[in-house]
């Protein structure tokens, strides 16, 4: 059967059917010959759709301060690090099926949200007491 499923999916794509590659691996995937460790095909894409978007979040953040002239938007976009690196872990530990090994992981994780949860409410208290400096 994963035999039959590289070739289906060789013979789509030199055909130039993009969609229906799509369909073949996701196929594939769905019946069980390729893993994709803890998480389905669209829970990965969820996963990294996330933490790219958390990470262009963190330069729109930085940027906007910059048109503003506000350095405070800096600490918000610094501020927003430490959710990115508990993303990063989630999917690590995702990426090992879970692994009991990394429990560890898990509880770095926890602690980076907190962490983060933390920084991003002082940085945005400090842009609200700026802004009301100001006015």
């Amino acid at each position: 059967m994963g035999f039959w499923c590289h070739e289906r999916a060789g013979a789509i794509r030199r055909t130039g059917a993009w969609g229906a590659v799509l369909a073949s691996a996701y196929h594939c995937i769905s019946i069980g010959l390729y893993p994709l460790h803890a998480l389905s095909l669209p829970t990965w894409w969820i996963h990294v759709a996330s933490v790219l978007e958390w990470a262009a979040a963190m330069l729109a953040v930085q940027r906007f301060g910059q048109l503003r002239r506000e350095p405070a938007w800096r600490w918000l976009a610094l501020a927003m690090v430490p959710a990115l690196a508990s993303a990063m872990a989630a999917c690590t530990w995702h990426l090992f099926d879970n692994s009991a090994e990394l429990q560890g992981l898990v509880v770095f994780q926890a602690g980076l949200t907190a962490l983060g949860n933390a920084a991003l409410a002082l940085a945005t208290w400090n842009i609200l007491r700026l802004q009301r400096s100001l006015s």
